[in-house]
């Protein structure tokens, strides 16, 4: 894989372990917002690594997208349970 098919892999890589890595810290520690720090330290620098790579706007509209995904899934989650 040549380094920008690499550096575009990154962020999602990041995002999902910062999903994973988040919701596990929430539920073994019993402490939410810890969770959240986990989520937003590692969403940050998959941001940072997107922006550099993919331009403002297109780390804009992924952040937007990731956030209305995260906001969607809770009321989901209640529905169809976790």
């Amino acid at each position: 894989m040549n380094s920008r098919k690499r550096a575009l892999s990154s962020p999602a890589a990041l995002v999902f372990l910062a999903l994973t890595l988040g919701f596990a810290t929430a539920d073994f520690t019993n402490v939410r917002w810890l969770g959240g720090v986990v989520m937003l330290v590692i969403g940050a620098i998959a941001a940072w690594i997107m922006l550099g790579s993919s331009g403002l706007l297109r780390t804009i509209a992924a952040i937007g997208v990731t956030a209305l995904g995260f906001v969607l899934s809770h009321p989901l989650g209640a529905i169809l349970g976790s």
